[in-house]
């Protein structure tokens, strides 16, 4: 359950108290008791946690903390709130094969909210965090948040400087859904993996096929990794990127081998020299490359009657085009 605000604000709050599990011994001051994946309920509030070996997250049953909102203007009440949730997170959990995700001298410096998205600033010492373990504290406290109605993504910084990965790619706006391909199931060991992802030209008109290593949580969709790639753009200077780095990604579903990327609106605004034509098909052609995937569908904020640029219907569904791939790589 997400918790809301302003009107409806202490009506969930009431109703978070009453389904709170009578199986889950709740314990203030940041400690909570693990939940199985089996009892994972849907309307229940949850801290994510990190194994020991930090090989996996796991949830955790809380009691959600409050904020008094009188008075007090949105983007304060949101920093309000989520400080507290964090404050709840770098606490300890009952079971002591679990660990918080926010540890060994990482803390938050500040957050601030605007429009859905809530920014965290890390201190420094978060960079000293070991890959895999970081992607797991990142999937942990995304997790977490998200849980808050309100909060519709994350990013992360570290001393004002946005988060990269190991590429030096910036990590960008983050849900649950980066993490995760499947709602409720738990997060597994780091991976890497190779793919082939189509990315533009140097005149931005053809595209480059590019095969990469990709280090990746085991229970993301390859079709969400490969979408994230080509948003990503290249780890090399032989090749362009075909979107902004910030475009969001609101899910990624396949049925019946038809690939379903759902993106938020601004990737109807152009921002890089590119054709319509290689935006588009840097999604598709990359992503029928996968065994599954036969056609890709875009969806806008869920809506497929869009038109991309002057002339591409968003409509109907794509299929692979091998005349726009480039010849001489």
């Amino acid at each position: 359950m997400r918790i809301k605000k302003h009107a409806k604000f202490n009506k969930i709050i009431a109703m978070t108290q009453v389904v709170i599990l009578t199986t889950f011994a709740l314990i203030f001051g940041g400690c909570a008791e693990r939940a199985s994946q089996e009892t994972l309920d849907s309307d229940e509030i949850y801290l994510y946690y990190v194994s020991e070996d930090s090989s996996s997250i796991a949830p955790f049953a809380y009691r959600a903390p409050q904020v008094d909102e009188d008075g007090l203007e949105e983007s304060v009440y949101y920093q309000k709130l989520i400080l507290k949730w964090i404050d709840a997170l770098s606490g300890v959990p009952e079971d002591i094969h679990y660990k918080s995700p926010i540890e060994n001298g990482t803390g938050v410096q500040t957050v601030t909210y605007l429009a859905g998205q809530a920014t965290l600033d890390f201190n420094s010492a978060y960079l000293s965090t070991a890959p895999q373990t970081e992607i797991l504290n990142r999937a942990a406290i995304v997790k977490t948040l998200m849980q808050i109605e309100g909060v519709e993504g994350i990013v992360f910084t570290v001393e004002g400087m946005p988060l990269t990965d190991s590429k030096q790619v910036p990590v960008g706006v983050m849900t649950a859904d980066t993490f995760v391909s499947n709602p409720g199931a738990e997060i597994n060991s780091y991976e890497t993996t190779k793919v082939l992802v189509y990315f533009a030209d140097e005149e931005g008109n053809m595209l480059i096929g590019r095969t990469e290593n990709v280090g990746y949580i085991s229970n993301i969709s390859m079709e969400r990794l490969v979408v994230d790639r080509v948003i990503a753009g290249p780890l090399n200077d032989k090749a362009y990127p075909t979107v902004s780095p910030t475009l969001k990604v609101l899910n990624v579903t396949t049925k019946d081998g038809i690939c379903y990327v759902n993106l938020d609106n601004s990737f109807l605004t152009k921002t890089l020299k590119v054709s319509d034509e290689a935006v588009i098909y840097s999604f598709v052609n990359s992503l029928t490359e996968l065994p599954n995937v036969s056609k890709v569908q875009f969806m806008i904020d869920s809506e497929t009657e869009v038109t991309f640029g002057d002339h591409i219907y968003l409509s109907e569904p794509f299929e692979r085009n091998l005349e726009i791939i480039s010849t001489t790589q």
